[in-house]
């Protein structure tokens, strides 16, 4: 048997992504602030008295190779905090993760530098995980620099007000995640914290839904958050890195609900929740009765055609959730298999909807922001003539 490395959650790690050269005038204006003849970034004080332009220093790090200036402050948590900062050599804006306590925790340290290091041996963009750039002491303190990324999946529904997300880029997101998934199956790494603060958009206004698997580490004396909890660690019984898979079936159904699935206040309602919605429950308590319920939400009012498409599809993907969801995790389907489903291949959708916008806006979005294309369907369109791909963008 294979060993598995486990990882446990850490924070949340915001950003944004914008790249810049250090004698750009765009980082003066986007900063309000200036470099000064020793190459520091300056920023300028609105808050001071008189002019209002006082310059100030920025905390500046320093690694073997680089020095960065620290812009703001992204995130803070037990752990550290999580700082955007300048790359003086390339100009470019990164994500700092300044981790405190270093000789307290350097076992939980070294296991996510392990894990990184790993995962640094491979495509970050092929396999969609967050790349590590380097890594330095500063003050006792263990910094990790890492690409800079835009916002979470969490933050991300709470800016759209929690709406269910369209099944399309629901599957764009599902098949990204699960290559990342397979990936780390195959390095016997579990992730243990698949949940929406851990899957981050890249730059969504120029690739929508691109996302990225974030926060390979440990911070916390747990495995898994609780709404995302598999039950072979509710139930505390051997596990192994198919909990991911569980915990990302709980992701998929909460994009297209726009709430959790099971949204227990402890590990016993957790358990509840559970067992109402796929065992035998007795007491009708929650929301949904069964997992096939999920078939015909958020279904939109299309011409005929396109309702049965979008039925099809919505009931695919509620089979592949199923199938995610199997509370024993030796018949828990595998990423690598999920990959090969219907709902992700769009096989059956083609055979019997190919000429309906469900099918060919999905494969617009394969294409362009994915690189991916339906053999034999040819390439589509260009983006400025593809009406299609216009009618997306204003629904």
């Amino acid at each position: 048997m294979q060993s598995i490395i486990c990882l446990q959650p850490m924070v949340r790690h915001p950003g944004w992504i914008d790249t810049v050269k250090p004698t750009n005038d765009r980082i003066v204006e986007h900063l309000n602030s200036s470099v000064d003849h020793n190459g520091n970034l300056w920023l300028k004080d609105e808050q001071a008295k008189g002019s209002g332009q006082v310059p100030l220093k920025m905390f500046v790090m320093h690694s073997d190779t680089d020095v960065y200036d620290m812009v703001d402050i992204l995130g803070k948590g037990t752990f550290g905090e999580v700082a955007k900062c300048w790359k003086r050599s390339t100009g470019q804006f990164v994500a700092i993760k300044i981790l405190n306590s270093f000789t307290e925790r350097s076992g939980y340290l070294k296991s996510e530098l392990k894990i990184l290091k790993i995962l640094g041996t491979f495509n970050a963009d092929k396999f969609y995980f967050i790349h590590l750039f380097e890594y330095f002491n500063d003050n006792d303190k263990l910094c990790l620099v890492f690409e800079l990324l835009e916002q979470n999946l969490f933050e991300f529904q709470k800016d759209h007000n929690f709406a269910p997300i369209p099944v399309r880029h629901i599957r764009t997101i599902s098949k990204q995640v699960l290559t990342a998934l397979q990936k780390l199956k195959e390095l016997s790494i579990a992730h243990t914290d698949i949940k929406p603060e851990n899957i981050m958009l890249v730059n969504h206004s120029r690739y929508p839904f691109k996302v990225k698997l974030i926060d390979f580490g440990s911070a916390r004396p747990y495995i898994q958050s609780r709404f995302y909890r598999a039950p072979e660690i509710l139930l505390g019984l051997p596990f192994c890195e198919q909990m991911d898979m569980w915990s990302f079936g709980c992701v998929i159904v909460e994009l297209h609900l726009g709430w959790p699935l099971y949204p227990g206040s402890n590990e016993y309602d957790q358990i509840r929740y559970i067992v109402e919605t796929q065992g035998l429950p007795k007491i009708k308590i929650f929301t949904l009765s069964s997992l096939d319920q999920l078939e015909r939400t958020n279904i939109e009012s299309f011409p005929s055609a396109e309702v049965k498409a979008e039925l099809h599809d919505q009931k695919m993907m509620v089979d592949l959730i199923k199938k995610i969801l199997n509370l024993d995790p030796s018949e828990r389907i595998r990423a690598n298999i999920a990959l090969k489903h219907a709902f992700i291949t769009m096989q059956k959708l083609k055979l019997q909807y190919k000429n309906t916008s469900v099918f060919q806006i999905q494969v617009v979005i394969l294409h362009l922001f994915l690189g991916q294309v339906l053999s034999p369907s040819p390439p589509p369109p260009p983006l400025p003539t593809n009406p299609i791909l216009k009618w997306l963008y204003n629904t």
